[in-house]
């Protein structure tokens, strides 16, 4: 008798206005996998209320049963024998034996994305930027601090899901390019990097000549960048050479390892000098020192 195969899972979560619901789209599509948005039933629920979601997230601080109203959906999943695509935030925590991905995005570009998207059903809209800023920042905090309190897990931190892209600069194309990669390698059980992330969104610690790399994702997996994390942001731990080949070769995403090491101060004039060589800007927030 054929040895019975588990349904294929992938959990996709992700910051506001990271494009997971267009990714888990495009994911259900490739694979040809019923897709399950729990987003949605946040955005009725919302919406029957009369309020925003991010005063329904607010609300579920003191309320129970508004999470307790999707967390029993996910948790009767593991009796589907379907294979599903699920956008959801807590996906990931629920279901059994899934792929996690999640997508990671700059803030600012999140907000410009999130003020232009006239395409997501029953997305809010913002009257002004500063209001699209400020709900934006405060969902992803309501959230966080709900999801800690609750279930005791932190849905920011990446060590919690098998991929994490951070979309800033890239396009749709290119995010589902890193997960078929990733994905196809998670099948076959071989070790695979987690985190990817543009080389313009890593900051250098000096000035180097530009490696000769091809970039490609087998090369990456053999030598992923090495970087410390100085608050939000990822600062180069001695591959400069690399990230900088990354950025001259046109590179969208580069694999990149963690070092649980002290951050260091950042080099603003290196920075400067890193800008005017390699002909591009750092966003704004990442020229200044931790928060």
């Amino acid at each position: 008798m054929a040895q019975a195969t588990s349904p294929t899972r992938i959990t996709i979560t992700g910051d506001p206005g990271s494009g997971k619901s267009t990714f888990a789209r495009n994911v259900a599509e490739k694979l040809g996998c019923q897709l399950i948005t729990t987003g949605n039933m946040f955005r009725e629920l919302a919406a029957k209320k009369g309020i925003t979601v991010t005063e329904l997230n607010q609300l579920a601080e003191s309320k129970k049963e508004i999470d307790d109203y999707v967390d029993n959906f996910l948790r009767d999943l593991n009796n589907n024998k379907e294979d599903l695509i699920l956008d959801s935030r807590m996906a990931w925590h629920f279901v059994q034996d899934a792929f996690k991905v999640r997508l990671s995005v700059d803030p600012e570009i999140a907000i410009d994305r999130i003020s232009s998207d006239d395409q997501t059903p029953l997305r809010e809209k913002f009257p002004d930027l500063a209001t699209a800023t400020q709900q934006v920042v405060d969902r992803k905090a309501s959230e966080v601090t709900r999801y800690a309190r609750v279930y005791g897990v932190d849905i920011s931190c990446a060590e919690n899901f098998d991929l994490v892209i951070d979309t800033s600069l890239i396009s749709p194309h290119d995010v589902m390019d890193v997960f078929r990669f990733s994905f196809e390698r998670y099948q076959k059980k071989l070790q695979t990097p987690s985190l990817w992330v543009s080389p313009r969104l890593i900051l250098p610690q000096k000035m180097a000549d530009p490696s000769a790399n091809q970039f490609n994702f087998e090369d990456m997996v053999k030598a992923p960048i090495r970087a410390i994390r100085n608050g939000s942001k990822l600062i180069c731990l001695g591959d400069d050479a690399l990230l900088a080949g990354a950025i001259t070769h046109g590179t969208p995403l580069v694999a990149v390892q963690i070092a649980h090491e002290n951050p260091t101060p950042l080099n603003f004039d290196l920075i400067d000098d890193w800008e005017n060589r390699y002909h591009f800007i750092f966003p704004v927030h990442m020229k200044k020192q931790v928060e």
